[in-house]
């Protein structure tokens, strides 16, 4: 019951949370609504302004969700490091491990195991194995000073030059610091909500939206060289028309005094204003790491501006709800995803019923009770008689539906203040609560031991399943839960060597 309003209160606490982002994002978006229509309004506000005010809100949005979605990965790749390093911890073996599967466990994570030579040595990609680091000595030096902690680091989200899209790494050091476990995703294929939402879809977005946008192109601005290098070179990620060749002194102007730069050129007769802008001027208080160094250049033409401005306000409302329908559907899905896990962490998987770590926490709480109100709890210890049999006979599969049909009958037989586990194998572990006197379970130890009475018809065949049962109380036998699981399980051994139905602790005695 605990462990179910933990659940609940972690969802209304993650609902929460989404609607006051979602709030604060249509908060955003109403401000640049009405910065808009202020600027159809006025006639102080030039055409430049106009566009770069929505640049600066746009990029803002995109931010505010880039950060969102770090966090969310942060969280993710932490705990799936942490995985990996127990299953170090388990098979230290790491140059065996099956990458294709670890790589399909995990999803959208691909997986690199680095070693003390800052060589791959291991990888879900096949083609990066072999790949070394020791000729890049700041990034060697990095990787080693990582491999020689003992704390999950991860990078912020940052364009890769090569592949032109957003992508984020985590490091996490083995034990031993033998190995470092590197973690990469592609932000679009764990978010692809977010792939319209990154600097180079809205740089189109905008030139399709503004005919006056002749072109805009982002710098990666290097502070060693004191050169730059465009964001998007290919033909196929090439933003708008290359009709101007970049003026590396003003780019470099704007990175180091953090103003807008601008000149004029002549192309074919028709004058264009070219202007730089740093992103320092456009970063919100949130603001993302990978931003700091890169210049935005706008290329305007003379087209009706009056015109754009109109249209915009339709693309404002367009926006504002694809957006948020987006954004609130993303956070569905994480708390439907929390819920989930939580559940199958509880449960056994083959007969659905409660775990081993379910009946602990269930028994906990269940001893804070009893403390409370002075009352008993028996904890009995289940196992099936001759069920090797029944698998070398049948085979493992019948085995596995009599378990499941057992788990079913052991459910329904048990009264409201009782509850039924399964340890494992054809063992099961149950408690009894809220009672004073030990003959007050006799009832119900009876109906659990009469589930076994009718035979157990599977595949037309007929199958005589008996058990064992052994009891421990608290208080008694024992004050731990481990203690009155091991004493239950010692009088079921008693029971079944006595051929008796069930047999309760004599240690203690209640």
């Amino acid at each position: 019951m605990i462990v179910m309003k933990k659940a609940s209160l972690k969802a209304k606490i993650s609902i929460f949370i989404s609607f006051v982002v979602f709030i604060a994002i249509s908060t955003i978006y109403y401000k640049y609504y009405g910065n808009t229509v202020s600027i159809i309004q006025s006639e102080y506000r030039t055409r430049i302004d106009l566009i770069e005010q929505s640049i600066i809100n746009e990029t803002k949005y995109t931010e505010i969700l880039s950060i969102i979605a770090e966090r969310d990965l942060e969280e993710d790749m932490k705990k799936t490091s942490h995985e990996l390093v127990e299953l170090y911890k388990e098979n230290p073996h790491i140059l065996k491990w099956n990458m294709v599967d670890l790589k399909h466990s995990y999803g959208d994570f691909d997986i690199y195991i680095i070693d003390e030579d800052m060589k791959i040595v291991s990888s879900s990609i096949e083609e990066e194995i072999g790949m070394s680091f020791a000729d890049l000595p700041s990034f060697s030096r990095t990787l080693k000073r990582r491999m020689s902690g003992n704390e999950f680091e991860s990078d912020s989200i940052n364009f890769s030059m090569l592949e032109s899209e957003l992508k984020k790494y985590s490091y996490m050091p083995t034990p031993d610091n033998k190995y470092l476990i590197e973690l990469s995703v592609t932000i679009k294929d764990r978010y692809p909500e977010l792939e319209n939402l990154n600097i180079l879809y809205l740089s189109k977005r905008l030139i399709n939206k503004y005919p006056f946008i002749e072109n805009i192109q982002v710098y990666k601005y290097d502070i060693d060289t004191k050169k730059s290098e465009m964001l998007f070179y290919d033909e196929d990620t090439l933003i708008g028309n290359r009709t101007f060749e970049k003026n590396e002194e003003l780019i470099r102007n704007s990175f180091e005094t953090l103003e807008i730069q601008e000149h004029i050129v002549t192309v074919n007769g028709g004058n264009y204003t070219v202007r730089y802008i740093p992103h320092n001027l456009m970063a919100s208080e949130m603001r993302m790491n990978w931003w700091g160094t890169y210049v935005i250049e706008i290329v305007y033409n003379d087209f009706d501006l009056t015109k754009s401005i109109n249209k915009q306000r339709t693309v404002f409302y367009q926006s504002i709800i694809l957006t948020s329908i987006i954004y609130i559907a993303l956070s569905y899905m994480i708390i439907y995803t929390i819920l989930k896990n939580r559940k199958m962490a509880y449960t056994d998987y083959l007969t659905q019923i409660p775990n081993r770590k379910k009946f602990e926490e269930y028994m906990e709480n269940a001893i804070l009770e009893a403390d409370k109100k002075k009352t008993k709890i028996a904890v009995f210890f289940l196992d099936l008689d001759g069920f090797k049999d029944v698998n070398d006979i049948y085979g493992h599969n019948t085995g596995d539906k009599i378990l499941q049909e057992v788990a079913l009958r052991l459910k329904s037989s048990m009264p409201k203040n009782g509850v039924i586990c399964r340890l494992g194998g054809d063992e099961f572990v149950g408690a009894i609560t809220g009672f004073t006197e030990i003959n007050h379970i006799d009832d119900n130890i009876n109906q659990i031991s009469n589930v076994f009475k009718t035979n157990f018809e599977i595949e037309e065949n007929k199958i005589s399943i008996n058990s064992s049962i052994g009891i421990s109380i608290y208080p008694g036998c024992s004050n731990s839960v481990e203690q009155l699981v091991h004493l239950a399980d010692e009088a079921m051994y008693f029971a079944k060597h006595n051929q008796l139905k069930y047999s309760i602790c004599q240690k203690g005695k209640a």
